[in-house]
């Protein structure tokens, strides 16, 4: 049934009148846009500098899934994702795990609506290797793609795929 109903709406945006399909897609206000890379930094900034599970968790949904090009779907609710950052930030503290940080790369991010249910960020990130304070090696570079809900309580995270990671030339 959903699939002959996302079909439906297709074939609906062919048959409307030439008039109606010229009209401006609605834009994210600059507000709302720069609230959404701030939370995006957050994020970041709280899993991989500040080991700051509370954080995570502040920042997404209940629903939260995470998808990645290498290990599929690697979260499927904001607890359980939570949870894993705190686990890495544990592995991180013991050497059990190396130390990481993220880099959005200046001028690649993307705001757009998602009518009324929120929006959608894309952009290109880069990923180092944290070796000590003043020692770093950047290892990845990949793409996002993050929806975001908006609700009575502000913007959360609902969506993510992670891809295209390719290896620091």
């Amino acid at each position: 049934m959903r699939i002959l109903t996302l079909a439906a709406l297709a074939v609906s945006a062919f048959a409307l009148p030439a008039a109606a399909q010229v009209e401006p897609m609605p834009r994210i206000a600059p507000g709302e846009a720069a609230r959404l890379a701030e939370l995006d930094i957050a994020l970041f900034a709280a899993a991989f500098e500040d080991c700051d599970a509370a954080a995570v968790r502040a920042i997404v949904a209940d629903d939260f899934e995470f998808y990645h090009d290498r290990g599929g779907m690697v979260a499927d609710n904001g607890a359980d994702f939570a949870a894993g950052i705190a686990e890495n930030c544990t592995a991180i503290a013991t050497g059990e795990q190396m130390a990481a940080r993220r880099e959005l790369i200046a001028g690649t991010m993307e705001v757009q609506p998602l009518g009324a249910y929120g929006a959608v960020q894309t952009g290109r990130h880069n990923f180092y290797e944290v070796r000590d304070e003043d020692s770093e090696i950047l290892r990845e570079t990949a793409l996002f793609l993050h929806v975001w809900q908006r609700t009575d309580n502000g913007w959360r995270l609902a969506r993510v795929v992670s891809y295209a990671h390719e290896p620091a030339e």
